[in-house]
């Protein structure tokens, strides 16, 4: 099983518990994702398909890996969650892990988990140049420190870079696309706008 999996699978358990120890993070998410990919709508996924069939296969593809995952595994299969509570975990929780490095005193080594890190988790992700904030474990305490590596003036957003990955990556995990920031704007962040347009006129 994924990290992430495990992680999706916790929240999924432990949200519905009143007395779970981790109900302040939990109480501080919304009650849906209705940006993630895999909850489009009809009328976005036809959407999708007609002006962009390549990014259709590619969410295809990405939502049946979902579905394998989560329909052959033991332990997710056993917590009886249906599609929708299973899309929504999904990009609640994948849109604020972090990977983060943890001591495995066991075997006296370092490896790399995805995480909920809450704090991390108020920052905002933005194109490289803009960064002003880098989180990193410090191997010391253990502890996971985001730091400022530039002047940030009063009234200034807080943001670090998610990583380096593709349009395509941060749209299917995240729900969102970067603006351009002097790059060539992706036809992937222009459907996105008009994904917006969309749903507004169906509202």
């Amino acid at each position: 099983m994924s990290d992430l999996d495990l992680v999706v699978a916790l929240f999924l358990v432990e949200s519905k518990l009143p007395e779970s120890q981790w109900r302040p993070l939990w109480e501080s998410f919304p009650e849906n994702f209705p940006r993630s990919p895999l909850l489009y709508t009809t009328n976005e996924n036809d959407f999708l398909k007609t002006h962009e069939p390549s990014l259709h296969s590619e969410l295809e593809l990405f939502k049946k890996t979902v579905e394998s995952r989560w329909s052959t595994n033991p332990l997710l299969v056993s917590l009886k969650a249906s599609e929708e509570e299973i899309a929504n975990a999904i990009g609640l929780v994948q849109s604020r892990v972090f990977s983060i490095a943890i001591r495995d005193d066991a075997r006296n080594q370092w490896e790399y988990s995805k995480c909920l890190t809450p704090f991390a988790d108020l920052l905002n992700t933005c194109a490289n140049p803009g960064r002003n904030v880098e989180c990193v474990t410090n191997k010391e305490s253990t502890f996971v420190e985001c730091i400022a590596i530039a002047f940030i003036p009063s009234g200034t957003f807080l943001c670090t870079t998610y990583n380096l990955e593709s349009d395509s990556h941060f749209w299917l995990n995240y729900g969102f696309v970067l603006p351009p920031d002097g790059r060539q704007e992706s036809s992937l962040y222009s459907l996105y706008n008009r994904f917006d347009n969309l749903k507004i006129k169906e509202n």
